[in-house]
């Protein structure tokens, strides 16, 4: 396709003097997206990559056969989102070849539950389709885990509307406390209110010794 286009080994041509401005927009509309695409793309020509994509032993679509006892632990950067894509592909591609897989073998649930734990779920790239697919993997037989520092993580790669979608399809939220007011605001909503009982006790010292039990 690239050298249909003329674009190999070469930059694109600076519009000439009888072009018409209709003609340029139309020729920017073409080139910006392929620049961006080439730049997408620009990982997979790295060899070890290249070295990493070029087979595969993990065979995803046995991990929820009936007997089978498969741990995949994929480690990536929290700090260098170069290869962020790679694991969320890999999250992609697992959960939705699963999800195939419970329909087509074994008439929509997996004989052996699998289960994801995403620690730092927002700093390892955003998995697309993920709020889709976190609606419907509990049938299938298929669990997640999401690890996050604060809610506002989760908006900042799937959006407001995404993040609520991925929350509400959380069945239990455990909160290990943090700073963010948007998050404990959250939680708190989330707890609601309850009413606790209490006891105060108050002593008299003295010639006259008293004491008083409070019941709240």
């Amino acid at each position: 396709m690239f050298l249909t286009l003329g674009l190999r080994g070469r930059s694109a041509q600076a519009p000439r003097a009888g072009w018409t401005s209709a003609a340029i927009r139309d020729a920017a509309a073409v080139i910006m997206p392929i620049a961006v695409l080439l730049n997408h793309m620009k990982p997979f020509s790295i060899p070890a990559v290249k070295e990493l994509l070029s087979y595969d032993e993990m065979r995803l679509d046995r991990l929820g056969d009936e007997g089978t006892r498969t741990c995949i632990i994929a480690s990536v950067s929290d700090t260098d989102s170069t290869y962020d894509f790679l694991f969320a592909l890999l999250m992609w591609q697992a959960m939705d070849v699963l999800c195939d897989v419970a329909l087509e073998r074994y008439c929509g649930s997996l004989p052996r539950p699998v289960h994801f734990m995403l620690d730092e779920f927002a700093n390892i790239g955003k998995i697309p389709d993920f709020e889709r697919k976190i609606a419907v993997i509990r049938s299938r037989n298929i669990s997640a885990s999401l690890l996050v520092q604060s809610v506002s993580q989760l908006a900042d790669n799937y959006g407001e509307h995404g993040a609520d979608t991925i929350q509400d399809c959380c069945d239990t939220t455990l909160f290990l406390g943090g700073k963010s007011e948007k998050t404990t605001k959250a939680i708190s909503e989330s707890a609601g209110k309850q009413t606790v009982a209490g006891v105060s006790v108050n002593d008299t010292r003295g010639y006259n010794y008293s004491t008083t039990h409070n019941y709240t």
